[in-house]
């Protein structure tokens, strides 16, 4: 459910999020927004210069060669947070070309505007990266089918049980991690098959 909001708490040219509604899902709110192009430039600068970092440190291929580096085939074990509508093409291919892994959203609900942010994606990159299935906000019967039609090698699944989606998606060949944010979810994450786990505070 979506709700417009009036006003925005930020300038178009500032650097910050500009809210503009709020999704509903597992009794809570959250407000959505859109990334302005100040803060998209601020943000893509930033993983710029902490790749470059690591990279004249030579870190790249010794101290991040983990399980997690090589599940997602990336040099930097990060993966980015999948925001509703600010987690597309631009932010998910500066993160992935910084050398983590960048992850498109489908919390939108947008899965048309979804498929056309994957094909800008494979423009934009041609480095590894994610999309995320949010259960409570995506309630489209077929979007682990809608995932695997896209050709993409690695999701999260997040905001549901781990045991709706794991099987199918695995069986498509896909790398499945699951945000989880107690240990008794993570156990059950665990459970019902899940490649790994992206673990989450209260705060998130």
């Amino acid at each position: 459910m979506s709700q417009r909001l009036h006003r925005p708490t930020c300038e178009p040219d500032d650097w910050c999020l500009t809210p503009v509604g709020t999704q509903r899902g597992d009794g809570f709110d959250r407000v959505v927004g859109r990334i302005s192009p100040r803060g998209l430039r601020a943000l893509s600068d930033l993983l710029a210069r902490a790749a470059d970092t690591v990279s004249r440190m030579g870190f790249a291929h010794k101290a991040f060669d983990n399980r997690v580096a090589r599940d997602l085939g990336v040099a930097i074990p990060i993966v980015q947070a999948p925001m509703g509508w600010i987690a597309r093409s631009q932010l998910a291919a500066a993160v992935s070309q910084a050398g983590a892994c960048g992850v498109i959203e489908t919390s939108s609900g947008e899965l048309d505007a979804v498929r056309i942010e994957i094909e800008k994606m494979r423009d934009l990159t041609d480095r590894p990266f994610g999309v995320n299935i949010a259960q409570a906000f995506v309630r489209d019967p077929s979007i682990a089918q809608f995932v695997i039609d896209q050709g993409v090698k690695f999701v999260t699944t997040s905001a549901g049980s781990p045991t709706k989606y794991t099987s199918i998606l695995k069986s498509a060949g896909l790398t499945v991690y699951h945000v989880v944010p107690t240990l008794a979810a993570a156990l059950k994450a665990v459970d019902a098959g899940v490649d790994g786990l992206v673990v989450e505070g209260g705060e998130s």
